[in-house]
């Protein structure tokens, strides 16, 4: 016996924990008309680490509360209490059409091979299917060397990899304690604009993305783990990218790729965004949009420059992130104050 839930490519998918819940919520037909007013406004902590850790502001709040799917947490440790089966409870949940979210040891996947049988790494993975003749699970996330996409792992992996998990080593011990499961709720597709977005929240998130204000009165989720102040907004997060740039080009070290592709995303987003607005006559320029696909562009050759630089760790490629990042700072504050203004 075999069972595949389906799933679709998610909006965002630079961090698994935000991907795998958004794959799940884009199978109903009114997810398109409910985002257009989130993921609008980014953050990152003021102070630099190895890397910008730019966000969606809201993700986690979109992800944890929403109309498109129900979220159930049990606790790892009942399964042994009750002394219940990972596969079959794995198997019986699919069966019920849940997709199961949870931790195990990278160590043990054969698919993950930056880790397979080199180094213990507890990391999360999503379960959206079984082949019982088979004896494996159908996986989604990254796999192999940072592919996203489908990939398989068998029972005796996943079994394995879940009974070695080290809690202490994750920085969220209560996340590797739970296993979550996502349901979709059904689609009747008879009024996929019940879930329309709010334009006053939409103008409201513009605005304060690019004069890079505080955005916590949303009561975004990502803003909880560190007091809001301690956070960057907007367009500021450049400067952030900036800081770093200039740090790093000191010993030419490599920049984490995570932080460009969401950058990327984040454009992706505002053009889908922009679209919708003018075909539904909100937006009346067509120009402003081509020239934000420009920016959307900007930003694909900024990730491949990251790409190429983190190879050969010339210094003429580091300046030259350096000067895409300022120009795409520039640029998109100005295209997104016309779009503020051209706002019906």
């Amino acid at each position: 016996m075999k069972k595949l839930l389906p799933l679709t490519e998610p909006v965002s998918n630079c961090y698994q924990g935000s991907a795998f819940p958004l794959s799940v919520m884009g199978l109903h037909s009114g997810f398109k008309h409910w985002y257009v007013d989130k993921l609008i406004q980014l953050a990152c902590p003021k102070e630099l680490d190895e890397h910008v850790d730019i966000n969606f502001f809201d993700i986690d709040e979109i992800c944890e509360v929403n109309s498109f799917m129900i979220k159930r947490r049990i606790q790892r440790a009942l399964l042994k209490k009750f002394n219940i089966s990972l596969i079959d409870f794995i198997i019986e949940t699919i069966n019920m059409n849940n997709y199961v979210y949870l931790f195990v040891d990278d160590y043990y996947l054969s698919e993950k091979s930056y880790f397979y049988k080199k180094r213990h790494h507890d990391h999360d993975i999503f379960i959206c299917g079984y082949d019982s003749n088979e004896q494996y699970f159908n996986l989604f996330g990254y796999y192999g060397d940072g592919i996203f996409g489908n990939f398989k792992a068998s029972f005796s992996e996943i079994v394995q990899g879940f009974e070695n998990v080290q809690f202490e080593s994750w920085r969220f011990q209560s996340h590797c304690d739970d296993i979550v499961l996502y349901q979709a709720i059904k689609d009747n597709q008879q009024n996929e604009n019940s879930n329309s977005f709010e334009y006053s929240s939409l103008k409201i998130m513009l605005e304060e993305y690019v004069e890079s204000k505080d955005s916590s009165h949303k009561g975004g989720i990502r803003c909880n783990k560190i007091h809001c102040s301690e956070f960057i907004y907007g367009v500021a997060i450049y400067d952030q990218f900036i800081a770093l740039i200039d740090r790093k080009k000191t010993a030419l070290e490599k920049l984490d790729i995570r932080d460009y592709h969401l950058l990327y995303e984040h454009k992706k987003l505002m053009s889908f965004r922009l679209e919708y607005l003018f075909e539904r006559d909100f937006l009346q320029e067509r120009d402003i949009i081509n020239e934000y696909r420009e920016i959307e562009k900007k930003s694909v050759i900024l990730k491949n420059v990251v790409l190429k630089y983190n190879i050969t760790r010339k210094i003429s490629d580091i300046e030259k992130i350096k000067d895409l990042v300022m120009n795409l700072k520039v640029k998109e504050s100005m295209i997104l104050h016309s779009v503020i203004s051209n706002l019906i």
